[in-house]
């Protein structure tokens, strides 16, 4: 028998654990998702009829995941999305909806990517298109979010481009994005 109660007790002890990740959200005092920043490197491309397996936008909210807005599961789920206009790239925000605030973009700065550690707040951002250059730091919010309580949730994140294709249509992008509502650290 004390074999199996220890072994009912790894397994209690190890569904406590994600139970606890799993409510470590926003604004969460249990400090388990306190500064979580995923990094990331990945290619959006413009939305045409050879780009349909490369995702074209993102969705800070899942840090930083392409999603594929021009689909019906995918329609309203992301922030940030790469658009072709005239041979040129740019970032166009998400619009809000109803009373739910939109995504921002704030940029580009001159600032280094790696020496960008706190994004203003998210009043600071115009909602606005903005075109990508190679080099600058973009720094982005998320579309408005709830919180576990109901309260506004944002998620914040930095980006730059690494190479751009407007040829192809293609924009390779670093990106870090803080997991953790309404935190504006983006460095680890």
């Amino acid at each position: 028998m004390p074999k199996d109660r220890s072994v009912r007790f790894a397994i209690a002890a190890t569904v406590a654990l994600f139970g606890a990740l799993a409510l470590g959200a926003c604004n969460d005092s249990t400090g388990v998702e306190d500064g979580i920043v995923s990094r990331d490197t990945l290619t959006l491309a413009a939305p045409t009829v050879d780009s349909a397996a490369v995702p074209s936008a993102l969705d800070l909210t899942l840090r930083g995941v392409g999603r594929f807005p021009e689909r019906t599961s995918d329609a309203g789920q992301w922030d940030v999305a790469l658009r072709l206009v005239a041979g040129q790239l740019y970032l166009r925000p998400a619009s809000g909806t109803g009373s739910r605030l939109g995504a921002g973009i704030l940029g580009p700065t001159s600032d280094q990517f790696e020496d960008v550690k706190t994004v203003p707040s998210r009043s600071n951002y115009p909602d606005s298109t903005v075109l990508l250059q190679v080099g600058k730091t973009y720094q982005v919010h998320s579309r408005q979010g709830n919180d576990i309580y109901g309260g506004s949730c944002y998620y914040y994140g930095k980006l730059t481009p690494v190479a751009l294709n407007p040829t192809a249509g293609t924009a390779r992008l670093a990106l870090r994005v803080n997991g953790t509502c309404n935190d504006r650290r983006v460095s680890e």
